[in-house]
């Protein structure tokens, strides 16, 4: 289970995931696919694709290719690179600026249509 008490985001975006690797129609529920798929997607949130492609590496014994280890932490950096950038205060306060302007059109133009 993935413990999210704040953020409902997390919960749709996790849940957007699982349906990525697992879509409805190919897969039922209760079978081992769709538990080992939905495991991969928290294992991955949890500790970041490089971090847990090592903990499987280890407990299976498997090898993970140079490129694919390349890949992983790759992405890993530029997920970690985007969160820093989204929480500094001056783009937070661009994207306020942003979706108070939207609200403010929209009461414009049904203002107008009244």
């Amino acid at each position: 289970r993935i413990y999210h008490p704040y953020e409902t985001q997390l919960c749709e975006a996790m849940q957007n995931a699982v349906a990525y690797r697992a879509p409805k129609n190919r897969h039922y529920c209760r079978t081992i696919s769709l538990y080992s798929r939905g495991a991969m997607v928290v294992g991955e949130h949890n500790y970041g694709l490089t971090k847990y492609n090592q903990k499987l590496q280890s407990l299976f014994g498997a090898i993970i290719p140079q490129s694919s280890t390349r890949i992983t932490q790759h992405l890993d950096r530029r997920k970690t690179q985007k969160r820093l950038y989204i929480a500094r205060k001056y783009v937070k306060h661009r994207r306020k600026q942003v979706e108070h302007s939207k609200m403010k059109e929209e009461r414009k133009n049904n203002a107008k249509s009244k």
